[in-house]
């Protein structure tokens, strides 16, 4: 016979006990992670492809027991080059789940025509999970993904710029 109040939403207790009235914002959490980190990487040295993670983007959240939580993601930042060479390079960004890539990924291009340091291109992610009970870890996870050449002559590219810097990279989590 309870009506709640406007704008709460009826929350099971469980078998045998009585729902209860809460507000939305009571069952949702929101937490923002900025990275301070310089991630640079080389042209890798074969065909596959490695992450590096990105300190300080990185959460673990635990599932109670018997639970079961959705989690909405999005990241973003800039990858830039490292030195001055006219080639084009690739950035790829994923998602990891208890070190699973899962999820979104991007790769982007930082083109051939921006021959000078610094030249940027930006990135950004989003997926959506679900948990299972547990402890689990989202992380955002980052590679130098080849370019228009065949060495190591292609440019370093900063993967995460540090604090104060165009493009410091985000995780938001809801």
């Amino acid at each position: 016979g309870n009506a709640g109040t406007s704008g709460q939403i009826l929350v099971s207790q469980g078998s045998g006990t009585p729902p209860v009235w809460q507000s939305a914002s009571a069952l949702t959490q929101a937490i923002t992670l900025i990275s301070s980190a310089t991630i640079t990487a080389t042209y890798p040295s074969s065909s596959t492809i490695t992450y590096k993670s990105i300190t300080g983007l990185s959460q673990s959240i635990t599932v109670p027991t018997g639970g079961t939580y959705t989690v909405m993601c999005t990241a973003m930042g800039t990858a830039e080059k490292a030195s001055s060479t006219g080639t084009r390079v690739f950035a790829q960004y994923g998602f990891f789940v208890d070190g699973t890539q899962t999820g979104g990924i991007q790769r982007v291009s930082i083109d051939d025509e921006e021959s000078s340091q610094y030249a940027r291109s930006g990135w950004a992610i989003s997926s959506t999970f679900t948990l299972s009970a547990g402890t689990h870890t989202i992380e955002v996870k980052v590679a130098h993904a080849g370019g228009d050449c065949t060495t190591s002559s292609c440019a370093s590219i900063d993967l995460c710029t540090p604090d104060g810097y165009v493009g410091q990279a985000s995780l938001n989590i809801l």
